[in-house]
């Protein structure tokens, strides 16, 4: 914003930041005139994805830009941020859809969840296959159910999570630590369950409250129309269209495991007892269109060993 009444011949505006999470970049603004307020057309920045691939805790950076003309510094500014660890979310205060990024279809773990779901079907004397929505809305239940079961094959202990992770967010344990160490939050057992459902060719949301997430999955090929969702009552009549399924994750780590029904009745009747103003319905994330914005999975490194 030239305040000055000078014209400039031209403005070089450049990002650089402590440590370089970003990689520096300079602008070039052509007569930028008295009294102008000029706009970046591109502000597209690319990553250090060596750096942050290899943070293991939270720490600060700070990123400074600095507008020069004529040799000289004509303003720059600084600005605080904070670094999270790579198999950390920050919660709903920050991007709520970047969840979906701790969404791994592809990991190791969930490859073999997804055959003990196969086998599951062809024990139960139906087909194996995990063909997505190919087949009719029974057939997706189907699937599901199936990768119910196997997850409760799991044995998994319950963990609880910190306090307000919903809001301040949380580490999260991927497919692999799971598989591994067999421990699990509320939002752990979540993303494996939308991570199995997304490997299978089927479209997961992630269900929060207040202090609470749980997981649920498209009956057919549809999805929410956006990344975010925080319209309950919508929720609610997309779940009565049966046109939606919400399921309570941790009761796979219970000591008697109920079926899937019995989860999805869980989930169902979490969202029936929060009233349409009440805030402790936080969102819902549709995996699918989180993809869509270009949030992809994070590449599945050893993480948190």
């Amino acid at each position: 914003d030239n305040t000055t009444d000078y014209d400039y011949q031209q403005v070089d505006v450049t990002l650089t930041c402590d440590p370089a999470f970003l990689m520096p970049r300079t602008w070039h603004l052509q007569q930028v005139r008295a009294q102008q307020l000029y706009m970046l057309p591109d502000r597209d920045v690319a990553l250090n994805g060596a750096l942050l691939a290899a943070q293991t805790e939270a720490s600060r950076a700070t990123i400074m830009l600095t507008a020069r003309a004529d040799g000289q510094i004509l303003t720059e500014t600084t600005h605080d941020i904070r670094i999270l660890a790579r198999n950390e979310w920050g919660g709903l205060a920050g991007l709520p859809d970047i969840l979906a990024a701790f969404v791994l279809p592809n990991d190791p773990a969930v490859a073999r969840v997804l055959r003990s779901a196969s086998d599951i079907l062809r024990e139960a004397g139906q087909s194996p296959s995990l063909e997505g929505y190919q087949g009719d809305k029974a057939r997706v239940w189907a699937q599901a159910q199936a990768i119910w079961c196997a997850v409760c094959g799991l044995n998994l202990t319950y963990v609880n999570p910190p306090a307000s992770f919903v809001e301040s967010g949380q580490r999260i344990r991927l497919p692999a630590q799971i598989y591994d160490e067999r421990l699990a939050t509320c939002l752990d057992t979540t993303v494996l369950f939308a991570a199995c459902l997304e490997a299978a060719g089927l479209r997961p949301v992630i269900v929060l409250t207040q202090g609470h997430a749980f997981a649920g999955l498209w009956l057919a090929g549809q999805d929410a129309m956006t990344s975010v969702v925080q319209d309950l009552p919508g929720i609610r009549n997309r779940l009565k269209l049966d046109d939606l399924r919400v399921f309570e994750t941790t009761l796979v780590t219970a000591a008697q495991k109920p079926g899937f029904s019995v989860a999805c009745e869980r989930g169902e009747i979490t969202l029936r007892n929060i009233s349409d103003d009440d805030e402790a319905f936080r969102a819902v994330i549709d995996i699918y269109r989180a993809r869509l914005r270009r949030i992809r999975p994070l590449s599945t490194l050893e993480i948190g060993r």
